[in-house]
C-alpha cells in the first residue's frame, strides 16, 4: 500500500498557511531552466506560473504568498482565510480543499501540455505539503 502524504483526521480545508511542493514524475527541465542562478521560463513554466497565479479567481477563500517555479517542480505557499471548520471523521474527507485545488491545478495543465502534443508530461502521484503552524515558520518559508 502507499504511504499517505496527508496527515490523518486534519482537515485540509482549515484556514491556515500551506507550503505546498508539486513535483513532476520525471527529473527533466519541462518547465524552463536555471542560468546564473536564475530561472528562465519556457512556454509550458509561463503557462503554469499563470495558472497558479489564476488559483484565487476560482476559490474565493484562498490567497496566494509567495511561490516559485523551478525546471520540474514548484514550491508555492497559500493561505486558507475565511473558511470555518467542519469535523473531520475519516482520512479520506480529511483531504479537503487543498487536495481539490492541487488535482484541478495538475488536470489544466495537464490538458494544455497535451493539446500542444507534449505527451511524455506527467506530474508525480500527489503533492508534499507543510501546514505552517507559528509564524516564525511562515517567515523561514518564504526567505528559503
Amino acid at each position: 500500500p502507499r504511504k499517505a502524504n496527508r496527515l490523518s483526521f486534519y482537515d485540509y480545508s482549515q484556514n491556515a498557511y500551506y507550503f505546498l511542493t508539486i513535483c513532476l514524475e520525471s527529473k527533466d527541465f519541462d518547465f524552463g531552466k536555471v542560468i546564473n542562478e536564475q530561472m528562465f521560463l519556457n512556454y509550458f513554466g509561463k503557462f503554469v506560473n499563470e495558472r497558479w497565479r489564476e488559483i484565487p479567481k476560482h476559490y474565493n477563500n484562498i490567497r496566494l504568498d509567495s511561490w516559485v517555479i523551478m525546471p520540474n517542480h514548484i514550491h508555492g505557499l497559500l493561505e486558507i482565510k475565511g473558511t470555518e471548520p467542519v469535523p473531520v471523521l475519516t482520512r479520506k474527507s480529511s483531504c479537503g480543499l487543498i487536495s481539490n485545488v492541487i488535482k484541478s491545478f495538475k488536470g489544466i495543465c495537464t490538458k494544455e501540455f497535451y493539446k500542444n502534443n507534449y505527451f511524455d508530461f506527467k506530474w508525480q502521484r500527489s503533492f508534499n505539503d507543510e501546514i505552517i503552524r507559528k509564524p516564525e515558520d511562515l517567515f523561514i518559508v518564504r526567505i528559503s
